[in-house]
């Protein structure tokens, strides 16, 4: 798959999650003495990051690249997940000075965020995306354990 500049959120949909001050603390990675706004650069990196993400982890599963809403827009669940992954990475290129209490509540919403986009990819949760055409999904190998089964692509090598 090629490299996408899809870009599934916007900075606001961050700074919904993590606030308008973090976000801007976040992405300002020279700690300048303006960090209460943030750096435009430094966000569309952490959009463009999230997304490609989602598309690369999403490329297996039953849903078109890039992802399309049916009804146009990206569902709110998905835009909330990317916004999460995207906040994740500005505050783990910056954060490294936060007190531990802050980072296991951070590390707890990119955790729950994988776990969303890991239901979705494996259909526990269904959300209205248009879907691919090709049948990706199908298993091609069984393994010798029980419930075992390779989905997409042959294992290296083979």
């Amino acid at each position: 798959m090629a490299y996408q500049q899809t870009q599934y959120c916007q900075q606001s949909d961050i700074e919904n999650v993590f606030g308008v001050q973090n976000v801007a603390i976040w992405s300002n990675l020279e700690g300048s003495a303006n960090n209460t706004v943030a750096n435009a650069t430094q966000v569309a990196s952490a959009i463009n990051y999230a997304s490609n993400y989602v598309e690369m982890m999403m490329a297996n599963s039953i849903y078109a690249i890039p992802l399309q809403g049916t009804q146009g827009d990206l569902p709110p669940i998905l835009v909330d997940i990317i916004a999460k992954i995207a906040g994740f990475w500005l505050y783990s290129s910056r954060g490294l000075l936060e007190k531990e209490e802050k980072v296991k509540r951070i590390e707890a919403l990119m955790d729950r965020a994988e776990c969303k986009l890991d239901a979705i990819i494996n259909g526990k949760i269904s959300v209205p995306l248009v879907q691919s055409d090709a049948n990706v999904n199908s298993p091609i190998l069984v393994g010798d354990k029980p419930g075992y089964i390779w989905r997409g692509g042959l294992p290296g090598g083979w």
